[in-house]
């Protein structure tokens, strides 16, 4: 909760000009709070406090999946390269990861990838940081189904008459992973819920990878 959140931030700023005391800290990160919607608030507390627990060696496990399943399964990120994002932020911090974008994963063609497929192979959706699912879903709604939740501008491009394709491939998927740095309870239930009964792919296909806040 807010205590956690603000002991990581207080543990960031420690050795920074920025704040000079703790109190000062938590003053600040009262008053950016107050500028949201109370419902919202909770949520942002948890995406500060997960993008700050990322370790390294959770950066180390997420390159090493991506290695090890890098020449049997298709990966797809839900947003355009141009789009600087924590995933790539995370990737070009290691040099292994940096090879991966550039030889392997092949990113810019995600929507292309389940469209093209051929086989009822593995999809592995990736991001560095899933709290509640939210991102991803709007975005898979967008792509299968054209119902938009917010700006599409840095989604991939699709046309609608592509989408019951999309769809009926993505549904022939032997197994959709997500893969992520960290992940919440509540963000592996809601994606599980939407997958199953929006876009009635059996939760027994899905599958999630990284590590659990707890």
């Amino acid at each position: 909760g807010f205590k956690d959140a603000l002991s990581l931030l207080q543990d960031h700023y420690q050795n920074d000009d920025t704040f000079s005391t703790p109190m000062e800290i938590e003053m600040h990160l009262l008053e950016w709070l107050r500028q949201f919607e109370p419902d919202d608030r909770n949520i942002l507390i948890q995406i500060i406090y997960a993008h700050q627990s990322i370790k390294p060696s959770d950066v180390v496990d997420f390159i090493d999946e991506l290695k090890r399943r890098k020449d049997s399964e298709s990966f797809f990120s839900i947003k355009k390269m141009s789009d600087v994002n924590g995933l790539q932020r995370m990737l070009v911090s290691r040099t292994t990861g940096v090879q991966l974008l550039r030889k392997y994963l092949d990113l810019d063609e995600s929507v292309q990838k389940v469209l093209k497929k051929s086989d009822s192979g593995v999809l592995t959706v990736i991001s560095d940081v899933c709290i509640s699912g939210s991102q991803i879903r709007y975005a898979f709604d967008w792509y299968a189904r054209k119902i938009s939740h917010c700006s599409t501008l840095r989604y991939h491009q699709i046309y609608h008459k592509q989408r019951r394709k999309f769809l009926g491939n993505l549904q022939s998927f032997k197994k959709i992973n997500f893969l992520f740095a960290v992940y919440t309870d509540k963000s592996k239930s809601n994606l599980v819920d939407f997958f199953a009964n929006q876009l009635s792919i059996p939760e027994n296909r899905l599958n999630f990878v990284g590590r659990k806040l707890e």
